[in-house]
């Protein structure tokens, strides 16, 4: 009889774990996705890029911009870093051992400040502080299907709030690059018009060189397009895995995401391709 129950019980816990895989996978491909950070580094660094073709009449404006996102910057990291702790501690509850979150213990009870110029709202603030409190009630437990379910059921709406926060600034950072590009560009092309290059090899250089900006311009929108495509499936999957979280095993469930897991991952892999 008690080899019975213990085989039952050891049965009970497969279940559960084949239950977990979807969103241990899901919640760990989620964690590794870090678009949104390249893309704060390059929104901060915009000015570093510019400045050499800036006119008198608008070096101001963008020397105030520089010093209000290098003042910002690491609170918009703190959002990406608070979405990613949130993942990596769903997934370690659902079996993933990969990630080491002892270091990341001390950060859960931190804060950002309100900055509705640079795209952080009073919502993200409260949100970010709701999601540490719901990061630090589960991040020591161990595997449980019940863990899962209610982190879930308690974090959806505060981490949802930061993905919306962290959306809304891929498109400032957008905007922000679209207004570098065409100064820039716009300096150069004007340039060559007006004083173009009386010799075939200065001109071919020169020429080359607006080309490499281009390129660059355009594989940075790319990036921004891959950014915001991979924000928008993790919410959906987020979003479906709390719809689905008093039962995780159900069968509409598990190819929406493992289909969502398996989009963010080639999302992922394309941006590390075009950073080599």
């Amino acid at each position: 009889m008690k080899r019975l129950i213990a085989l039952f019980g050891i049965g009970a816990c497969l279940s559960a774990c084949v239950d977990l895989k979807e969103v241990r996978e899901f919640a760990s491909e989620s964690a590794k996705f870090s678009a949104y950070t390249e893309l704060t580094t390059h929104f901060r660094d915009t000015y570093e890029r510019e400045k050499l073709y800036l006119d008198p009449t608008n070096a101001e404006v963008e020397a105030t911009n520089d010093a209000g996102r290098k003042k910002v910057y690491p609170d918009l990291i703190k959002l990406h870093d608070r979405a990613a702790l949130y993942l990596k501690t769903l997934a370690k509850l659902a079996g993933d051992d990969t990630f080491d979150l002892s270091k990341s213990i001390g950060t859960v009870g931190d804060a950002v400040k309100e900055n509705p110029s640079f795209g952080i709202e009073s919502k993200q603030v409260d949100a970010y502080v709701k999601t540490g409190t719901t990061i630090a009630k589960w991040i020591t437990s161990g595997i449980q299907q019940r863990a899962v379910r209610d982190m879930l059921l308690e974090g959806k709406d505060d981490f949802e709030t930061i993905l919306e926060g962290m959306d809304n600034l891929l498109r400032l950072y957008k905007k922000t690059h679209e207004n570098e590009k065409k100064i820039v560009l716009g300096f150069l092309e004007i340039s060559m018009i007006t004083h173009p290059p009386q010799d075939p090899i200065v001109a071919t250089l020169a020429k080359a060189y607006i080309q490499d900006k281009q390129e660059k311009y355009s594989a940075a929108e790319v990036k921004y397009a891959a950014a915001e495509k991979g924000i928008k499936k993790i919410a959906e999957g987020h979003s479906a895995l709390h719809k689905h979280a008093q039962d995780l095993s159900v069968d509409e469930l598990k190819p929406l995401i493992k289909n969502l897991s398996q989009d963010i991952q080639a999302l992922r892999v394309h941006l590390q391709a075009a950073r080599s």
